[in-house]
């Protein structure tokens, strides 16, 4: 009896001598992991900017000229590409502007027709801004600047329903597609396709998945397409 008490003993002690050994490796372990600093997101800002000229060293005021084909209602967008400047107002119509403020064209061809779109998802311009493009629910229009403004000249229909921004690509003979929302269904996050509509390459949607029942919550702009330094990067819902 005494043999097994004092056998247990010795196992116990080897048991505690163990867990300490752990406990000492364990501690040394995290003395050397890089402590990581915390950021208090209701701080106040280290600086605040007041004024533009806090962004510029020089800021110039360019008036738009107002008649009544270039009434603003609102600006849904807008985007500046070689000197002029072109503002998606109702999501169903264009103004142009020159850099000097100078108003050149109005595009307003909302309707159901084959020269036709039903909205404005998203558009883009040529580099010397000869070719326009819109992307609407199931096609894209493509318009060809004249004397009178633009004009249509061919449409495109998706291979693929749902994209939501658009892009000439600089060679000017394809188009870049992005799908900006969490669709679980489109089996694409970005095609280039011709202008002929063909598909010319495609990134695949890795975060497809079957929808489930009941109230789904999402924001249409989860996955984003921008540039920066002639490069194409993306922002997705899950990664960069």
């Amino acid at each position: 009896m005494k043999d097994q008490k004092s056998g247990f003993i010795r196992y116990l002690k080897k048991q505690i001598a163990f867990c300490l050994f752990l406990i000492i490796i364990i501690s040394c372990k995290r003395s050397n992991t890089p402590a990581f600093g915390k950021i208090d997101i209701f701080s106040e800002p280290d600086s605040e900017i007041t004024y533009l000229s806090g962004l510029a060293s020089d800021v110039v005021y360019i008036p738009l000229e107002t008649s009544e084909n270039s009434i603003i209602p609102h600006i849904m967008d807008l985007k500046c590409n070689s000197g002029s400047f072109f503002i998606n107002t109702t999501l169903s119509e264009l103004l142009v502007f020159d850099g000097s403020g100078r108003f050149l064209v109005r595009l307003s061809q909302q309707g159901r027709g084959p020269e036709e779109y039903v909205g404005i998802k998203d558009y883009d311009v040529s580099e010397n801004n000869d070719s326009l493009l819109i992307l609407s629910t199931d096609k894209i229009l493509i318009y060809q600047l004249t004397d009178s403004g633009y004009v249509f000249s061919k449409s495109i229909r998706m291979p693929v329903d749902g994209p939501g921004q658009i892009d000439l690509l600089s060679d000017k003979e394809n188009i870049l597609l992005n799908y900006t929302g969490p669709d679980w269904d489109k089996p694409f996050r970005n095609l280039v396709i011709d202008f002929n509509g063909d598909t010319v390459n495609s990134r695949i949607n890795n975060y497809m998945y079957s929808k489930q029942g009941g109230p789904v919550t999402v924001i249409r702009t989860e996955n984003i397409k921008f540039n920066f330094e002639n490069r194409p990067y993306f922002k997705e819902i899950y990664n960069d």
